[in-house]
């Protein structure tokens, strides 16, 4: 009996992370190869560059996919065993930080592929769990209002703000010098053109499309722009999974790109999803009398933030 458990509730998991990290590692080396041979990034290669940039989002959607319908099952009541795999996970970005600062500075590709990596594994362990309280449909509209206002609050006067400063630095200084900490929270993929792996997004925008996709599927809500949703857990086996709310990550990635600006890519995943959800789905729009107090409360509060931050 003991075997088992421990074969279907701990090992399986395991096997599904482990393989992951195997195939991203193996495939990133492959593609990180095959860049090298192209020319620097042009007006004609961009179209491979946003090409690149969908379909690691995808390859990261399917493996959101998998998660939440092999993976998610077997440990969704297992809090303390999930609580190790993101203790766990936790330490290796920690560990590969302090490697690099202390012990090996510059810059590592095995290393940052293997972060990024576990950044995708954290992000999918941390955002199925934030899913695990919701009890009702409409709970998704103000928890979505509070995480933008403060994303955006992050971004104007707070912690984004000062992350985004410090690797405007960085890069302009060549790169030179010690790898900021703001470096191993960004996954960054290899793409055509550039001698270096790219960052694309950030840990805190993967955390937000896996917790939604999670939430459509614990309300039976196909979230799937590309067919059936993970709403049939176990049942399901995903082939093709592009969920609104990674579309609306990629909209933010690709428009970031070619204005060669940085734009908080959580406003567009929550716009893509709630829009999307609000209209198919009539009964996430029926919202209680706390569900509004909740709502109102929360913007009030955080647009007065925003605003005495404007004005100081």
């Amino acid at each position: 009996m003991m075997t088992s458990l421990f074969s279907d509730k701990f090992s399986r998991p395991l096997f599904f992370i482990i393989l992951f990290y195997i195939v991203w590692i193996g495939t990133s080396h492959l593609l990180y190869g095959i860049a090298a041979f192209f020319p620097p990034v042009t007006l004609f290669s961009e179209g491979l560059v946003a090409l690149s940039i969908f379909l690691h989002i995808f390859f990261f959607a399917l493996v959101t996919a998998g998660f939440l319908t092999r993976v998610q099952p077997m440990i969704e009541f297992h809090h303390r065993y999930r609580g190790v795999l993101i203790s766990i996970s936790a330490a290796l970005t920690v560990s590969l930080y302090v490697y690099t600062r202390f012990f090996n500075p510059g810059i590592s590709v095995f290393l940052f592929m293997l972060n990024t990596a576990n950044l995708i594994v954290f992000a999918n362990l941390v955002g199925s769990w934030m899913a695990f309280p919701l009890k009702r449909a409409t709970e998704l509209v103000p928890v979505c209002l509070v995480m933008v206002l403060a994303d955006l609050f992050s971004v104007m006067g707070g912690p984004t703000q000062k992350i985004i400063e410090r690797l405007q630095e960085y890069y302009a200084g060549g790169m030179a010098g010690p790898v900021p900490a703001a470096e191993f929270i960004l996954v960054k993929i290899a793409v055509p053109g550039a001698d270096r792996l790219v960052s694309i997004f950030g840990l805190a925008d993967w955390i937000m499309v896996v917790f939604l996709a999670a939430a459509a599927a614990k309300f039976n809500m196909n979230d799937n722009l590309a067919g059936p949703g993970a709403a049939g857990k176990g049942s399901w086996r995903p082939i093709v999974y592009m969920p609104v709310s990674g579309m609306g990550l990629l909209t933010a990635v690709l428009l970031a790109h070619q204005l060669g600006l940085f734009l908080p890519a959580l406003p567009f995943i929550v716009l893509f999803f709630m829009s999307y959800i609000l209209v198919r789905y009539p009964e996430a729009r029926r919202l209680s009398r706390s569900d509004w107090l909740t709502t109102g409360g929360a913007a009030a509060v955080m647009c007065a933030i925003m605003a005495i931050l404007q004005f100081r």
